[in-house]
């Protein structure tokens, strides 16, 4: 098997179809490739959204881990199940650097899916239950999922994984429909939700902002103009209390079907389990009320937290902010331990193609159901990806383009690191 022999990373920019709806973006783009002795073997890359502002530091982070790669047949680095040849830090690594172990992470699995001769997903639903937990990260994990118990978990869903495979290929993933712009208005947002309808979505995204009474007002016009089987994914700003969270969701009831978003940073797991059960108190099992919260996990240890306390209906999950796809696989374990839904969320470049992938591998391999679950995509992020992705009629599809509306962008041309201001 070959031998790494050099990394590079750098800052991208916008493509020119993408230039004008990401001119003001909070991201930068940040790509890692991986280089073989193998002239036979594509090099592995992969692209991350980072922020902006401290693009140069992530940058360097990740030259730094890719770096730690180098020398090392791949192998060895699968054998070892990819991530400790990338984070040895045991899950405490800082935060801000998490889109860093992500970029060389995904990179090292796009490297092991060329030599497969799959599509990454692919590769991860193809393989086998021990395969598959080899390359999760399920250290730290063994109070509650210990890898003989996600192994068995695994074997329990190989029945029907042949159909779903099938089932992923050709029909995707469910996606929610994100307006670019939120709206801020009751005409704004029956809009929004004609037209997520219209374009067959059964999910639409409402960004609440810190405003609980303008948050109803947006719900009930959406509810309104989108009819009744519409699902609702109210964001809120997490920056609630948990009294006004708990006040918001229990007249969010009535205007069901809601999943309430982040109503509280991820990190507050006891917060969340208030809220929950505040909400849950006033009315019947089944509720058309759920709350999801995780977008701005950090770790498989806040997750396991999270999932704990009993803090959500719904676990929501960016590959990216956690660390890339072998964190991601050991939050997917934890959640279908615990039988809570996971919701992939891809913000930014490339944040479109790892939350698809990540769908598809829950529902085939892990998760093995579609049932509470969509996944929150930037569709001008979509365009970043490094391979055929697209968004369309209510759900993400991870294949060879259809249609002009899928065709990918030109490659985009490499940057300067973005000065600080």
């Amino acid at each position: 098997m070959p031998t790494i022999t050099q990394t590079a990373t750098r800052i991208v920019n916008p493509p020119p179809v993408l230039a004008r709806s990401e001119q003001r973006s909070m991201y930068a783009a940040l790509e890692v490739t991986i280089h073989t002795d193998s002239s036979e073997v594509r090099p592995g890359r992969a692209i991350v959204p980072v922020p902006a502002a401290t693009a140069g530091l992530v940058q360097a982070a990740a030259g730094e881990l890719a770096r730690r790669t180098t020398g090392q047949r791949l192998e060895d680095v699968f054998a070892a199940g990819v991530w400790p040849a990338v984070d040895d830090s045991g899950g405490y690594g800082l935060a801000a650097f998490k889109p860093a172990v992500a970029a060389v992470t995904d990179a090292l699995w796009d490297l092991r899916a060329t030599l497969a001769g799959l599509p990454l997903w692919r590769l991860a639903v193809g393989l086998s239950p021990a395969e598959l937990v080899q390359g999760a990260d399920l250290r730290l994990l063994s109070d509650v999922l210990d890898p003989a118990e996600a192994r068995n978990l695994l074997n329990n869903r190989v029945p029907g994984r042949a159909a779903r495979e099938g089932q992923a290929e050709r029909f995707g993933y469910p996606a929610a429909f994100l307006q670019p712009v939120p709206p801020n208005t009751v005409a704004g947002m029956e809009a929004v939700a004609r037209s997520a309808v219209s374009q067959g979505f059964s999910h639409v995204v409402i960004e609440l902002g810190p405003r609980p009474e303008l948050a109803l007002l947006l719900c009930r016009a959406a509810r309104e103009a989108g009819g009744p089987d519409l699902i609702i994914v109210a964001q809120a700003s997490a920056s609630w209390e948990v009294d006004t969270a708990i006040d918001v969701g229990r007249e969010l009831i009535e205007i069901g079907p809601v999943w309430l978003a982040e109503p509280l940073p991820a990190v507050d797991a006891c917060g969340l389990a208030t809220v929950r059960r505040g909400c849950a108190s006033s009315i019947a099992v089944g509720s058309p009320l759920a709350i999801a919260a995780g977008a701005d996990l950090t770790s498989r240890l806040e997750a396991k937290q999270l999932l704990q306390a009993g803090s959500v209906d719904l676990l929501r999950l960016d590959p990216v902010s956690v660390g890339g796809l072998s964190e991601a696989l050991a939050v997917l374990l934890l959640a279908a331990r615990f039988r809570v839904p996971v919701c992939p969320i891809g913000r930014g470049p490339g944040g479109a193609l790892a939350a698809s992938r990540l769908g598809l591998i829950d529902f085939v391999a892990i998760g093995a159901s579609l049932d509470l679950r969509a996944a929150e995509l930037d569709v001008a992020g979509a365009g970043w990806a490094t391979a055929p992705l697209t968004i369309s009629e209510g759900s993400c599809l991870l294949g060879p383009p259809s249609g002009p509306t899928s065709q990918a962008p030109a490659e985009p041309s490499e940057s300067r690191i973005p000065s600080r201001a």
